[in-house]
């Protein structure tokens, strides 16, 4: 009798978990799609300000600068020696940590 009542309690769990994970993985797939629309329609916004837009897309190419594995050298805007000096053979300066 213990061992049906224990069976009967795992099949509903089963049941329960099983219903769930199709539940979640229908309102992901809900989410996937109805993602484009939103991102599009963000996108849209944006760039109907153009300061916005710029300040965005400067924010996002810094962001994928700083993630990868490049070394950056900032110059000063009228530094054309600076410039020179770096741009010629020979090993780069390397920043101080």
């Amino acid at each position: 009798m213990t061992s049906s009542i224990k069976q009967d309690g795992t099949n509903q769990v089963n049941i329960i978990t099983s219903t769930a994970e199709r539940q979640a993985a229908v309102e992901f797939a809900k989410a996937g799609a109805v993602r484009p629309e939103i991102v599009g329609a963000a996108l849209e916004e944006i760039s109907r300000d153009q300061d916005v837009s710029e300040a965005m897309f400067n924010v996002l190419e810094t962001q994928k600068l700083l993630g990868g594995k490049a070394s950056i050298t900032l110059i000063p805007a009228r530094a054309a020696l600076l410039a020179d000096l770096l741009a010629a053979p020979g090993e780069a300066p390397r920043a101080k940590a």
